[in-house]
C-alpha cells in the first residue's frame, strides 16, 4: 500500500505456505523518511504473533517498540482472478490460487515518533498452494496500478514447462477485462 500524498508506503504479509519455511507475519512500513520491518513467526492455525495481529476480515494491528498501527484494509474494486488463467506454473503439479482486489487501508500508525491518519491505497494478494517458484519459473514481471476510478495489473511468466504466461484485468466498478499481452 502507498500515501503518496503522505509519504508513506508499507507491505502487509502473512506466509502460511505448506512448503516454506514456516508461518510468519511481516509488517515493512516507511513513513516521511522513518522505515522500519518488524518479522515474526507465527503458531500453527494462527494469525498472531507476539506483536502483530492479522485479522482475516481486514484488520492488522502491531504493538511494538518501534510500530504501532491499527488500520483496516477494504476492498473498492471487483476481485481480479488470476487462477482461472494458470498464468502462475504449478509447483511439482500442484495448482496455485493467484487473487488480487485493489484496497483502500485507513487507520492510525506511530513509526519511530512520527504518528499519521493513514489513508493509503494498495492491493491485496491472496495466494494459496505450494510455493517454491524458482523449481519451475525461469523469470516474471508482475504490475499493479490502481486510480480513483479503475486499476490496471498484469503479470508475465516464464516457465520450464511453458514458454510464456501473460494474464492480466483492467478492473473498473463494473468488472474486469483481460490483459493478454505485456511487452517489457
Amino acid at each position: 500500500f502507498w500515501a503518496g500524498s503522505q509519504n508513506t508506503f508499507g507491505t502487509l504479509h502473512v506466509s502460511t505456505s505448506p512448503n516454506a519455511e514456516g508461518r510468519r507475519a511481516r509488517v515493512s512500513l516507511a513513513c516521511d523518511g522513518a522505515m522500519t520491518e518488524v518479522i515474526e513467526d507465527l503458531e500453527p492455525a494462527s494469525f498472531k504473533g507476539p506483536t502483530i495481529e492479522f485479522d482475516l476480515s481486514g484488520r492488522i494491528s502491531v504493538e511494538h517498540p518501534d510500530l504501532r498501527l491499527e488500520a483496516t484494509v477494504t476492498p473498492r474494486l471487483p476481485i481480479a482472478d488470476y487462477t482461472a488463467g494458470q498464468v502462475i506454473p504449478p509447483m511439482h503439479g500442484a495448482p496455485v490460487k493467484h487473487y488480487q482486489v485493489t484496497v483502500d487501508v485507513a487507520g492510525t500508525c506511530t513509526i519511530k515518533d512520527k504518528s499519521i491518519d493513514l489513508d493509503a491505497t494498495g492491493i491485496r494478494d491472496r495466494t494459496w498452494g505450494y510455493r517454491d517458484e524458482s523449481t519451475n519459473i525461469t523469470e516474471y514481471f508482475w504490475f499493479f496500478a490502481t486510480f480513483p476510478d479503475w486499476s490496471l495489473t498484469a503479470m508475465r511468466f516464464f516457465a520450464q514447462d511453458v514458454p510464456e504466461r501473460t494474464d492480466g484485468f483492467l478492473i473498473t466498478p463494473e468488472g474486469t477485462r483481460s490483459v493478454t499481452a505485456i511487452a517489457v
